[in-house]
Parts: C-alpha cells; sequence; structure tokens
C-alpha cells in the first residue's frame, strides 16, 4: 500500500521545505505539508507519517503525490473545490430585472419581484446588489439596464 519510492529532494527542495517549516509565520497547511514531504523523504510510510503528524493516511498519500508529480510549488497551491456554483445565472437575473422593471412605481420589494421572477427574495437581493440596482431609479434607467444585460449576457 505504502511502496511508492523514497522521493528525491534536491537540496533546494529540501532547504525551501525546511525554512517553511521552522518559518513562525508560514501558514498551517504549507507546514504540515512540508513536513510529509520531509518525513517521507526522510523514509517513512504514509501511515506513519499519518500517526506522527496527525492527519489521514490519504491525506499524507494526497501530498506526497502531489509533490511528486508537481513539486515544492503544488504544496503552496489549493486544489479547486467543489460546491454551488457563485451566483446566478444571466437566465434568472434577466428575470428578476424584467420584474423590477414592470413592478417600478409601485413600491416594489424583493419579495414581490421574486414572486413575479418566480425565484427566491434572496436573489433578488443579491442581483440588485451585484447590478447596483436602484429601486427607486425611473423606469428608462431600469429599461437601459435591460437592454444591456441581455446585450452583455444572452446569447
Amino acid at each position: 500500500m505504502d511502496r511508492w519510492e523514497k522521493p528525491h529532494l534536491s537540496e533546494q527542495e529540501r532547504a525551501q521545505l525546511l525554512s517553511w517549516v521552522r518559518s513562525r509565520t508560514s501558514p498551517f497547511r504549507l507546514v504540515q505539508r512540508s513536513r510529509i514531504v520531509l518525513l517521507h523523504a526522510a523514509g517513512l510510510s504514509a501511515h506513519a507519517i499519518a500517526r506522527r503528524i496527525g492527519v489521514a493516511p490519504g491525506t499524507a498519500r494526497l501530498w506526497i503525490q502531489r509533490f511528486s508529480r508537481v513539486g515544492v510549488s503544488a504544496l503552496s497551491v489549493e486544489a479547486p473545490r467543489g460546491g454551488r456554483p457563485a451566483g446566478s445565472d444571466p437566465k434568472t437575473a434577466l428575470a428578476v430585472l424584467r420584474a423590477t422593471r414592470q413592478l417600478a412605481g409601485t413600491g416594489a420589494s424583493a419579495r414581490k419581484v421574486s414572486k413575479v421572477a418566480g425565484v427566491s427574495a434572496s436573489s433578488v437581493w443579491r442581483i440588485w446588489k451585484r447590478l447596483a440596482i436602484d429601486t427607486e431609479a425611473p423606469i428608462p434607467s431600469l429599461d437601459a439596464l435591460v437592454v444591456r444585460f441581455q446585450r452583455e449576457n444572452i446569447e
């Protein structure tokens, strides 16, 4: 299971890893990753490293593999995370803009616009904030915003 060959560290790589480990200002995750690589270079298995440092064996293996593929620079870079995409799609924003324009002058609230647009009130607020929409603005400025948004975001 832990049958990877012992990595060869150049003097430059070893110096960089040691400087991160010894630094009082290095981020903890960088220090931990550097220790994993240094201990592996010393001949310890991923399980032994995991026990010594207090991480899961999979974590030790992950950083050993990343280091062997990319080198020292891999330890300081975070991999992209999954999760919900940020923001809303242009069609949702356009629906909110149209509903805002439709209800302009009637005291449009986020709740009222959300019902007309078919989205949550929180989404309405986020879109208004992102596009700097003033709900008390005159209708022509909302019309211009809808046209501009369509040109920039929808096909």
